[in-house]
């Protein structure tokens, strides 16, 4: 759990908006999916730094790292993976996908 807590903090300081000249910083379930139908660039963007900042986690945190997404899993298929978390959870949509999409993550890529 403590992992789980160290890496929800660590994603709400390091993940930027896709756009930071946008008032919302962190999406809810359901901005992030319009998003993603509507704005593609946009929707890669986010979850390339949701990626990215996972990736750093794991370099700065070692062992305590709670989620290794393995290098062999591409943008697009962790984005799609997102994606469809957020579409199979409608009771998550209207709550900061940020918390729940590292949830999801942890327990689909944990670290060994």
């Amino acid at each position: 759990m403590k992992k789980l807590f160290a890496s929800l903090i660590i994603l709400l300081i390091t993940v930027p908006p896709a756009y930071p000249n946008t008032k919302e910083q962190l999406y809810n379930g359901l901005q992030v999916l319009s998003i993603c139908k509507h704005q593609k660039k946009k929707c890669d963007q986010y979850f390339l730094d949701i990626m990215d900042a996972l990736d750093a986690f794991k370099l700065v945190g070692g062992d305590e790292a709670p989620t290794c997404v393995p290098d062999n899993v591409k943008m697009e298929e962790f984005r799609d993976m997102g994606i469809g978390f957020i579409l199979s959870n409608p009771d998550i949509q209207k709550f900061t996908a940020i918390v729940h999409l590292s949830g999801f993550y942890a327990e689909k890529f944990p670290c060994p």
